[in-house]
């Protein structure tokens, strides 16, 4: 039976194990995210490192300046797509998956690259936590299904509400505060793009056990 777990009661259970270490480490609004831990129950490997990506966007400072927090959180959120693929590379078996996967980290890759660029422009603050305020609360409002299976069927299952995500993110970002070009284009693309690959993976989920 699927069971919903509140992805803040996530937050803080791993808030309590690693708090030391975010104190230590700064989570800040720059590029520098951490990838995940190598110490991963492969049992539930891609719950595992969703909830270790959300726990690190959720330790973003606003800047004040929408476009830099766009950039910072989608930045960390594309890093979570690209461990989660590459999991599904190293001990995955459907072979049209680990296609998506490939194409995954390449795009996204690219993407983590443009975000890089952006955010080493250190934009000024302009005190406006719009979009931010909103991406946090849709983030702690996230729910995630916990339910164990092949590293294919975990993939997905992960997949599907990451994607969602990162549209619901690029959305309230071009809602609340765009003003960059570059991202306000990034933004569209990762609707665009995230959409058809959630639709794949929907069809795809019934036949992969």
């Amino acid at each position: 039976m699927k069971k919903l777990l509140p992805l803040a009661a996530i937050v803080v259970l791993f808030a309590c194990n690693n708090n030391d270490e975010e104190q230590a480490n700064g989570i800040d609004s720059t590029h520098g995210s951490h990838h995940a831990a190598a110490t991963i129950d492969s049992s539930d490997i891609m719950k595992q490192l969703m909830d270790q990506n959300m726990q690190q966007m959720m330790g973003v400072r606003s800047t004040g300046n929408a476009d830099q927090d766009f950039a910072a959180l989608m930045r960390i959120h594309h890093q979570g797509a690209v461990d989660m693929a590459n999991a599904l590379l190293r001990s995955g078996s459907n072979e049209e998956l680990k296609k998506m996967a490939q194409q995954i980290i390449a795009d996204q890759q690219k993407e983590i690259a443009v975000f890089d660029n952006i955010l080493d422009n250190h934009f000024e603050g302009r005190n406006d936590t719009a979009f931010y305020q909103k991406a946090m609360q849709d983030m702690h409002s996230m729910h995630l299904t916990d339910e164990k299976g092949s590293t294919d069927r975990q993939f997905i299952q992960m997949m599907i509400p990451h994607h969602e995500g990162a549209i619901i993110m690029a959305k309230t970002y071009l809602d609340k505060g765009a003003k960059d070009a570059t991202l306000k284009k990034l933004a569209g693309n990762i609707i665009k793009t995230q959409q058809a690959e959630i639709n794949t993976f929907k069809q795809m989920l019934p036949n992969v056990k």
